[in-house]
């Protein structure tokens, strides 16, 4: 628990942006990685980043590959609304669910794990995990191809749970946890 606290004080005593690697860790699927994550970055500004993104795209200048313009005219209409008013119920209950213990850590109320929380600058799979397969829709489908066309970072931030973290780097310093 020291460690966690430890953590906490560095990353909450720099007002610079903070980038942690995160060696070795394993994901609920068994995919094993070293991820560096950028703690600091605010959600909220990165969120107003792609929604200008988003209706700046002109959908006639995308690759449409293997998606019909109309699916792909109605999947930025789909982002941009999901971006501008994002389902109020889910993001209450986040809200609810979790505690900041500074940047990028948080604490969930009823397990007590603690997880550390930003937006994914790089990631580097030593173990590819078992995933299903999936049916999406086309309309889905092109939502993704269009959040990864246009590189939204808002798609990109993650959490990671301690408990799945061999060790962690932050300012060149090793943190085994």
């Amino acid at each position: 628990m020291n460690k966690i606290i430890n953590l906490a004080i560095e990353l909450d005593s720099s007002n610079k942006g903070q980038f942690l690697a995160i060696n070795g860790y394993e994901s609920s699927k068994g995919e094993l990685s070293n991820v560096v994550i950028n703690s600091s970055i605010d959600y909220g500004k990165a969120k107003e980043r792609d929604i200008k993104k988003v209706k700046e795209c002109n959908i006639n200048s995308v690759p449409h590959l293997s998606h019909t313009r109309a699916n792909l005219e109605l999947a930025k209409t789909k982002i941009l609304a999901s971006l501008v008013k994002p389902d109020a119920i889910r993001s209450k209950a986040q809200q609810d669910a979790y505690t900041s213990l500074g940047n990028g850590l948080r604490v969930h109320k009823e397990s007590k794990k603690v997880s550390i929380y930003g937006l994914v600058a790089r990631k580097h799979v030593i173990r590819e995990g078992v995933y299903a397969t999936t049916n999406k829709r086309d309309l889905t489908k092109a939502q993704d191809y269009l959040k990864k066309y246009l590189s939204l970072s808002t798609d990109k931030f993650r959490m990671y749970n301690f408990e799945s973290i061999e060790h962690i780097r932050l300012n060149g310093q090793k943190i085994v946890l």
